[in-house]
């Protein structure tokens, strides 16, 4: 329950990750009194440009991975989705890259991002337009040498939700946290957070239905839940019934 400034919190957490990072605010121009400044939203502004550069980094993207309903069902990624019972005829949004570190080569963004070799599960984030914004890596072993999630960014301003290509914008839309949990549901979408409120700037409202995981104790999320219906958005609450704390763990 403590309430901190990031930089504070970063103190308190890793001081020589902190004096990295206040280091780099000094670069930027920031003092110490001074907030950090949100950069100016250029995605609406220049979508030419971005979506010229996206597009090169969709053909660098498919060369470097393999999408997973091309691969046999004896492989790692596949007995993975498997396994958590991801329907078939989803599998083709999904994708395997066996080294991680070749994702460097995405763009400027990722370069020099990535140090380990190990393989993924890759969930890609696109606009409207099908162009890549950023993407999701999902380890496929559990291990305490390594990350569940790590996550790569190519457009600053592009959207960070999985599905958003795909969704039907005539058909009422849900939206969840997980992007696994969005391939269950019909014309879904995933934020990969609990904050389901950041689609209002690509999604229409009276289309959206936000379904949160289920985490009644939760004080934070509770406040996210009413900031939301304070706003106007449809809201789905799961049950006390319900048989876990989202969709892929109750299927």
């Amino acid at each position: 329950q403590a309430s901190m400034s990031f930089g504070r919190f970063l103190k308190t957490l890793d001081p020589n990750l902190y004096d990295q990072y206040r280091l780099e605010r000094y670069k930027e121009g920031d003092n110490g009194h001074a907030n950090y400044k949100k950069p100016v939203d250029k995605y609406k502004q220049d979508s030419s440009v971005t979506a010229e550069k996206l597009d090169n980094n969709r053909r660098i993207y498919d060369s470097l991975l393999d999408r997973l309903d091309t691969l046999p069902d004896d492989h790692i990624a596949v007995k993975y989705v498997q396994n958590r019972l991801i329907p078939r005829n989803k599998w083709h949004l999904l994708y395997y890259i066996d080294d991680i570190k070749k994702m460097n080569n995405l763009s400027e963004k990722t370069k020099d991002k990535f140090f380990t070799h190990e393989d993924r599960l890759i969930i890609p984030y696109e606009d409207r337009k099908g162009h890549l914004t950023g993407f999701v890596g999902r380890a496929l072993r559990e291990s305490e040498h390594q990350s569940r999630y790590i996550s790569g960014t190519i457009s600053d301003h592009g959207p960070k939700i999985f599905g958003l290509y795909e969704v039907d914008m005539t058909k009422p839309i849900i939206v969840v946290e997980g992007q696994f949990d969005s391939l269950f549901l019909p014309n879904c979408v995933a934020v990969g957070g609990t904050d389901l409120k950041q689609i209002q700037r690509f999604l229409p409202k009276n289309l959206c239905t936000l379904v949160f995981d289920y985490q009644p104790r939760n004080t934070q999320l509770c406040k996210i839940i009413k900031q939301a219906i304070d706003l106007g958005y449809k809201v789905s609450l799961l049950p006390d019934n319900f048989p876990g704390k989202d969709i892929n763990d109750a299927v």
